[in-house]
Formats: structure tokens, sequence, C-alpha cells
């Protein structure tokens, strides 16, 4: 699994990537949850745009062992 994240061979799906963003544009704080130990990396490879990903638009991250 982790070989398949740091290719970057996944996207996010745009319109919950839009609802985040548009949730952290009126100031909603948001919380990520996942049973997964890789969810940080991936969230991490999702990037918005060159230096902001999609793991710094919660303020709150929670993942497995």
């Amino acid at each position: 699994m982790l070989q398949l994240i740091q290719s970057g061979h996944f996207v996010a799906y745009p319109d919950a990537v839009r609802f985040i963003q548009r949730l952290k544009a009126g100031n909603v704080r948001l919380a990520v949850a996942s049973s997964s130990r890789n969810a940080d990396i991936m969230l991490k490879q999702l990037k918005l745009d060159p230096s902001y990903s999609l793991f710094d638009c919660f303020d709150s991250n929670v993942c497995g062992p």
C-alpha cells in the first residue's frame, strides 16, 4: 500500500476537496480520522498547490497506529 501512495497514483474527489476548502474559507475547524496508519502520508501527497496539501486543511488529525 505504501508504494501505491508514494507513487501518487490516486486522486481526491474534486467535490470533496472543494467542500473542504469552502469550509476552511468559512473558518470552520476540521478534523480527519482514519484507521489507516498511512493516512497522513496520503493526505500530504494530495497537493492543492506546491506548498499546501490536503493534510494542511485539517486542524486535527487522528489516524491508526
